[in-house]
């Protein structure tokens, strides 16, 4: 997340969290938030993704790569 924020990767970062695995994760950012750890509008705009199957993580890079041509 700090190499996107410092624009050292340009790929996206997607999560894929089976089964709730990343739960915990997306509560964890969502108190970084609630304490200004981060912003409102980083939170409201991440540089992350959660998915929940690898499925959809293929789906959104093919639609990634499809609309940026990486």
């Amino acid at each position: 997340i700090t190499w996107k924020r410092h624009e050292l990767i340009t790929s996206p970062i997607v999560i894929v969290n089976i089964d709730g695995f990343y739960d915990s994760l997306h509560q964890i950012f969502e108190k970084m938030a609630s304490e200004l750890f981060i912003s409102a509008e980083e939170f409201q705009h991440p540089p992350w993704i959660f998915v929940n199957s690898v499925n959809e993580a293929i789906d959104f890079f093919r639609k990634e790569w499809q609309s940026k041509n990486w």
